[in-house]
């Protein structure tokens, strides 16, 4: 049984082109190539591709998550920030108070 490399349809054994796609098999040669075992190998290979690339994007990811518990934990265990205007106390890190909007890096606002 043979096939045409190009379309895949079945062609007669003697066979120097493709009678659907006009595809020329190798010169003297008959197209004897069977699309299916083409196509289980290329699958093959790409799921060998993709299982790589999902295993790197996996490391890739973990890394990142880590790197986000690391500053979340820095984040929460800083102190407030107490507005020496008010007394309110803000999230540690804000530039400006929540109450009163005064400039907490000391610059008059």
């Amino acid at each position: 049984m043979t096939f045409c490399a190009n379309c895949g349809k079945k062609l007669p054994e003697k066979a120097y082109f493709c009678s659907r796609c006009g595809m020329q098999t190798e010169e003297d040669v008959p197209a004897d190539i069977t699309p299916w075992e083409d196509l289980r190998h290329a699958f093959t290979k790409m799921g060998e591709e993709i299982e790589k690339a999902l295993t790197t994007a996996g490391k890739e990811m973990e890394k990142a998550f880590e790197t986000v518990r690391e500053r979340i934990g820095e984040t929460t265990s800083k102190q407030p920030d107490v507005c020496s205007s008010c007394g309110e106390n803000n999230p540690a890190g804000s530039r400006f108070c929540h109450s009163c909007g005064k400039d907490l890096r000391g610059r008059d606002g």
